[in-house]
């Protein structure tokens, strides 16, 4: 059965730097189910931290969904 894991990254455009990518511990049934949760998760991070990091820094997350083979239970 295939599965979809979001992958998120945090960067920094003025620094020209990312940190380490994230993986979800969650795994979504369909692409768009994991795209629609990274879009949520990139607006809830951004929005959680300092106005200064986010505009000085022109903090931006960056994510993709990656096909996982789950096995079946």
């Amino acid at each position: 059965m295939i599965k979809f894991v979001l992958i998120m990254q945090m960067c920094f455009t003025l620094s020209q730097t990312c940190l380490q990518p994230i993986k979800s511990s969650n795994l979504y049934d369909t692409h768009k189910e994991c795209s629609l949760a990274g879009y949520k998760s990139s607006y809830d991070i951004i929005k959680s931290r300092p106005n200064s990091e986010v505009n000085e820094q022109k903090a931006m997350i960056t994510f993709w969904c990656v096909e996982q083979v789950a096995s079946e239970t």
